[in-house]
C-alpha cells in the first residue's frame, strides 16, 4: 500500500492495489488507473468517522423522501449516524446530501447491492 498526501490540509490517501479494472477506468474524480490495477482510496484521519454508528435503514425499500411523493432516484445512500436513506447526487431530490448538511450527518454508504464505500460530504471525500 502506497501513501499518497491529499490535496489539501495533512491527510493522507491510501491506496490498494487489485486486479480486474480495465485502463481507462475513472475511479475519482478524473483520476485513471493503470491497466489492471484498481485504486481504493481511504481519507485514514477523518474527524467525522466518530460520528458512524451500527445503523438499520429506516426505510429499505427507497429514499425516505422520494417514496411519499413518487419521485425517482438514481442510486440510494445510507447515513452511517441514523440510518437515513436518501438518494444520491445523480437523483433529482439529491435527499442523501440535504440530510448530511440539515442534521450535521457527514458520512453516508452506498446502499447498493454490490458497492461497498462510503463518503464524507463535508470533506466531499472517499473514507
Amino acid at each position: 500500500m502506497g501513501e499518497v498526501p491529499a490535496a489539501t490540509g495533512d491527510h493522507h490517501l491510501k491506496t490498494e492495489l487489485a486486479p480486474g479494472i480495465s485502463p481507462t477506468t475513472t475511479v475519482y474524480k478524473g483520476l485513471r488507473v493503470r491497466p489492471g490495477k484498481e485504486v481504493r482510496m481511504t481519507l485514514t484521519d477523518d474527524p467525522h468517522l466518530s460520528m458512524v454508528r451500527p445503523v438499520e435503514p429506516q426505510t429499505p425499500e427507497g429514499c425516505a423522501e422520494c417514496l411519499p411523493t413518487g419521485s425517482p432516484w438514481v442510486h440510494l445512500r445510507l447515513c452511517m449516524t441514523c440510518g437515513h436513506v436518501g438518494c444520491c447526487e445523480a437523483s433529482p431530490n439529491r435527499h442523501a446530501r440535504l440530510h448530511a448538511h440539515a442534521l450535521g450527518h457527514p458520512i453516508v454508504q452506498s446502499f447498493q447491492s454490490g458497492e461497498d464505500w462510503r463518503w464524507c460530504y463535508v470533506d466531499e471525500a472517499l473514507v
